[in-house]
């Protein structure tokens, strides 16, 4: 299962480097980086980015959960 978060971790890392404010990409790239690799500070700098531009209750009830 481990492989599984580190090649999703490399592939939402591309996708963050094309899309860097897109709350999608950020929010996902916080979840593999918390739960799948347990690299917190990771996922908390994604969530904080996210909480900084977006206000859309979808997004920010994931982020702050």
């Amino acid at each position: 299962m481990q492989g599984s978060y580190e090649a999703a971790a490399q592939t939402i890392d591309q996708l963050a480097d094309e899309y860097p404010t897109d709350p999608s990409v950020l929010l996902l790239k916080g979840h593999i980086y918390c739960d799948g690799l347990q690299q917190y500070e990771v996922a908390q700098q994604q969530y904080k980015t996210l909480l900084h531009l977006s206000s859309d209750p979808e997004f920010v009830d994931y982020a702050n959960n």
